[in-house]
């Protein structure tokens, strides 16, 4: 059987696929440990351009260095597949624990979210700060090291993606819609209050076991985030502090001039 490879990097399992991109843990022959390859689909990278902008976005990607951001280590492009070489971490996801706690019908207690919080808006201040903007905050795109530290993945996965035409074509999202800024459902330009608003929506299900807008169809939900007031945290769990409803409302402003001036400064007035 042959093995099948990316540049140097041996394949030793799939780790899952998704609309943008499929995911392999890899062995790094050369530095003797185990890395993830997140592999974008062909359908995506067709068009004219994408490449060059993809390894615009992966430089940037590589340059973060932070504690709670998922290191990128290589980037290539071989026979026409682009894909990313990251620090494989091997723990478990947001996404995950979140699913745990709703079959036990429990939510997280506050000091847990707010060490969550604080940890991934340190990630994103400082990203920001570097130009990079997220585009799609979730609880699948926060891991968890040996040491259940939360950080987070897929920098540069949505932009890359906004910006190719043939997922318009296909009716796709860049991002994701329980999760997505008015601003950003609307298809306006985004910047670092789309990420806090995205973080805002995480923060609404840690506290409550549930995102604020339910719907049948993206489109709708969209419409949910644009013109519909996101239910009172407390009246899905009535035992959440009054401030803590508030700061987390405030968050989710529809205009991004109301909500924080960064995720640094939601996180903060969280009570802990």
């Amino acid at each position: 059987m042959t093995t099948r490879t990316f540049g140097k990097y041996h394949v030793t399992r799939s780790l899952g696929r998704g609309g943008m991109a499929e995911v392999y843990q890899a062995h790094d022959p050369v530095l003797d440990r185990l890395v993830a390859i997140k592999v974008i689909l062909p359908h995506l990278t067709a068009e004219d351009g994408f490449t060059a902008r993809f390894l615009r976005e992966a430089k940037l990607v590589a340059s973060l260095r932070h504690p709670q951001i998922v290191q990128l280590f290589d980037y290539d492009v071989v026979d026409g597949q682009p894909f990313m070489v990251m620090e494989y971490l091997g723990g478990d996801t947001l996404k995950a624990r979140l699913a745990a706690l709703r079959t036990q019908r429990a939510t997280m207690t506050l000091r847990e979210i707010a060490r969550l919080l604080d940890a991934l808006a340190g990630a994103l201040d400082y990203a920001h700060a570097q130009g990079a903007v997220h585009r799609d905050i979730k609880p699948a795109n926060v891991l968890f090291t040996a040491q259940d530290e939360p950080v987070l993945t897929d920098f540069g996965i949505a932009k890359l993606l906004d910006q190719t035409a043939q997922l318009s074509l296909t009716g796709a999202l860049a991002g994701t819609p329980a999760y997505m800024s008015p601003e950003q459902a609307a298809g306006k330009p985004v910047d670092k209050r789309s990420d806090l608003y995205s973080l805002a929506v995480v923060a609404y299900e840690l506290a409550t076991g549930r995102v604020p807008f339910h719907a049948d169809s993206p489109t709708a939900l969209l419409m949910q985030h644009l013109l519909e007031p996101p239910p009172p945290p407390r009246t899905l769990n009535p035992n959440l502090p009054v401030a803590v409803e508030h700061v987390i409302l405030q968050a989710l402003a529809k205009e991004p001039a109301a909500r924080f001036a960064s995720t640094g400064a939601f996180a903060e007035a969280l009570p802990g």
